[in-house]
């Protein structure tokens, strides 16, 4: 018998998934950082989200809402990234995705963000994504942008979506953002065929007015989120349309079953529900 000791090299180190170590001997992270990975990785064995690692980091940056941040757990937990958030006007969609993508971010979930919006609020979106979240994005308007496949946190236009969309598609997304998603409803027109050819893993779709003139632009916009939940677009006419096929009036009988299929999808807080004032404001000319 051989009584020889085997010898076994073990590493004790705390396993890494965020390589928070390199990064700390790099300098190209802090320690905030570094304690919420920790309290990410700890989480991340629990399954089910209770609780947003950002909550108390982001409360000390930003004023949001509980209703805000229960959406962003419904969105993590229930709808797993792919959400059509449609509160409606002034009641913080930006701030709502603003958690979504930091959350999932500390939680390295994902690493590539594409975020598409009209060209009037590219700027927008890059300044309240840095201001308060941390988060430094480029737009292709940039000086140091290095092109659309080298950008992992991109803001772009719907309009240079559309003409840029043979490079934007030629990688993989791992989230999609879109801005004014009503935009979208129309199935022929460019940017909607632009964004559905895009591989992504998840997708947040904003816009407060989901259903503009007839059940089609609802149906366009679910779609695109999650084909098929619908059925065909004949189909889900004839179900739901009291006035088949012109889809402008919603059958009452049939009601209740597409507002099922819709809270698996849409997030909306009213804003009777928000406890959040309409604000009035005056429009003055400045001459």
């Amino acid at each position: 018998m051989n009584n020889e000791i085997l010898k076994i090299d073990v590493d004790t180190r705390y396993k890494d998934p965020f390589s928070i170590r390199k990064k700390l001997i790099n300098n190209s992270t802090s320690v905030e950082w570094y304690l919420l990975g920790l309290e990410s990785h700890k989480l991340q064995r629990m399954g089910v989200i209770d609780k947003l690692v950002i909550e108390d980091l982001m409360r000390t940056k930003i004023d949001f809402h509980n209703f805000q941040m229960a959406t962003a757990l419904r969105v993590l937990n229930e709808m797993h990234g792919l959400a059509l958030l449609a509160d409606e006007v002034g009641l913080g969609k930006t701030i709502e995705t603003g958690l979504i993508l930091k959350e999932l971010l500390v939680r390295d979930r994902i690493r590539s963000i594409l975020i598409c919006c009209p060209a009037s609020l590219v700027t927008q979106w890059k300044d309240e994504m840095l201001q308060k979240f941390g988060e430094r994005f480029l737009s292709p308007e940039d000086d140091s942008f290095p092109g659309y496949i080298k950008t992992d946190k991109l803001v772009c236009s719907i309009a240079k979506l559309s003409h840029n969309i043979k490079a934007i598609a030629s990688r993989e997304w791992d989230m999609i953002v879109v801005d004014e998603a009503h935009l979208l409803a129309n199935p022929s027109s460019k940017r909607r065929q632009a964004v559905a050819a895009i591989s992504k893993r998840h997708m947040l779709l904003l816009t407060a007015t989901p259903l503009q003139n007839k059940l089609t632009d609802l149906y366009s916009l679910i779609d695109l989120l999650y084909p098929g939940l619908l059925g065909s677009l004949n189909a889900f006419l004839r179900v739901y349309a009291k006035d088949y096929p012109k889809g402008r009036v919603l059958r009452e009988d049939t009601a209740p079953q597409l507002r099922s299929h819709l809270t698996r999808v849409m997030c909306r807080t009213r804003r009777e529900e928000s406890g959040i004032p309409f604000v009035q404001r005056h429009v003055q000319t400045c001459r």
